[in-house]
């Protein structure tokens, strides 16, 4: 079983795919779980797509409607 930890960890994202996947793959084979903050500077890459592909991560999503840069 993973040991939950009392952090949450907040994460930037625009139109970074393939690392912010990197990213989820060794979250996800990590012993330990957190609340993962993804926020989406309005990417063009779907980035939702992505997180609905890691089930077992607690990730909750924020979408900005315009690049907040």
């Amino acid at each position: 079983m993973k040991e939950k930890l009392p952090i949450s960890l907040i994460i930037p994202c625009l139109n970074r795919i393939k690392q912010t996947k990197n990213l989820f793959d060794s979250l996800e084979q990590s012993k330990y779980r957190c609340q993962i903050i993804l926020i989406d500077d309005c990417s063009s890459a779907n980035i939702k797509n992505l997180i609905n592909s890691y089930p077992t991560l607690e990730i909750k999503y924020h979408r900005n409607e315009t690049n907040k840069g």
